[in-house]
């Protein structure tokens, strides 16, 4: 419950306590500045709430069409290249239009364009599905045994704490990860595991 709920709910059942506070006129004004106070606070309140629940709009072909909320979705990243850092995939903001069994009816933000595309495509917020951009695509990236022997090599000056969790990030493995869940990375995407890239500087040097 909110504190101004709680005061009334005080004002109400224990009426003496606000007449103990003070005699004759001085208790009155206490009381006063009480209840002041209680409505300045209720006020707040429902402009916050009115705030929250206020409703947009977009036009499209002349119709209004009302935005139930955003979500957000993974998208292709169009500037991703050979040639820059740009990441594959992006978390794209989405506004929803229409609620349907097992679809939304949507536009992409900025947008006018409709689209009915699956729900479960959708995330609620910008954190969720970036971290689902990472969880379905970054360690699924494919790379050959010559990468991976290269990432290894740099995974090699990466520091570790006592814990043996590395301390900064690796790839798309974040500062915290224990190595050992990177090796198991390596053992599952090199062709021969991690075996293999554990020995191969005493390779080289023979």
């Amino acid at each position: 419950m909110h504190i101004w709920a709680l005061d009334i709910v005080d004002m109400i059942t224990k009426p003496v306590l606000y007449a103990d506070r003070g005699c004759g006129m001085v208790g009155v004004r206490i009381r006063i500045a009480s209840i002041i106070g209680i409505r300045k606070r209720m006020m707040k309140e429902a402009r916050k709430i009115k705030k929250a629940e206020k409703k947009r709009y977009v036009k499209m072909a002349g119709v209004k069409h009302e935005i139930l909320r955003r979500m957000w979705r993974i998208c292709s990243n169009p500037r991703c290249n050979d040639w820059n850092d740009e990441p594959e995939y992006i978390a794209i903001p989405y506004e929803i239009l229409e609620e349907k069994k097992r679809s939304y009816v949507c536009i992409r933000a900025g947008w006018h364009q409709k689209n009915i595309l699956a729900k479960r495509e959708f995330y609620r917020t910008k954190e969720e599905c970036q971290a689902a951009i990472v969880e379905k695509y970054s360690f699924s990236k494919k790379f050959s045994d010559e990468q991976l022997e290269e990432l290894w090599g740099i995974l090699v000056d990466v520091p570790v704490n006592d814990n043996d969790e590395i301390m900064e990030q690796f790839i798309d493995f974040p500062v915290g990860t224990h190595k050992e869940d990177v090796w198991h990375w390596f053992d599952e995407k090199h062709s021969k595991g991690v075996y293999a890239l554990m020995n191969t500087g005493e390779s080289d040097g023979e």
